[in-house]
């Protein structure tokens, strides 16, 4: 848009490779050709869904988009903000990664799961909220 400026932006959390690393190095011992059917596509999708994933906020807007075949799209305007959820679990928050929802008005709540530094996140978007307010003031 114009005038839109970025504020922040953040991606994926790094967590979402360790699996299929995890599970290769277990399996190569074993069974190499198995393991490369299991975890070389487990790794491709895991690469691709960190590549095309964007988490940005803006002057305007909150975007969030994630995948590419089954691409997930979220933009609100900054000012039809009424609620930020964020959810992690023990390992999330040792990790620093969770799930974000986000509902406007009119709108339901959508969750973009893995995010890093999710609460850093929320507090870029609420940082906006408050200047938008401001600004009216």
């Amino acid at each position: 848009m114009e005038g839109e400026v970025v504020s922040y932006k953040t991606n994926l959390t790094w967590f979402i490779f360790f699996w299929p690393v995890v599970l290769s190095i277990i399996l190569l011992p074993l069974l190499s050709g198995l393991n490369l059917m299991i975890t070389v596509p487990w790794l491709i999708i895991a690469i691709v869904d960190y590549i095309s994933s964007e988490f940005g906020i803006t002057n305007k807007r909150l975007v969030m988009k994630t995948g590419v075949i089954k691409r997930q799209t979220h933009e609100t305007q900054v000012n039809k903000i009424e609620r930020i959820n964020v959810e992690q679990g023990i390992i999330g928050r040792l990790l620093g990664y969770g799930t974000i929802m986000v509902s406007g008005t009119g709108g339901g709540i959508t969750p973009f799961k893995n995010v890093a530094d999710p609460l850093t996140f929320r507090k870029r978007i609420q940082e906006q909220i408050n200047i938008l307010e401001e600004s009216k003031r």
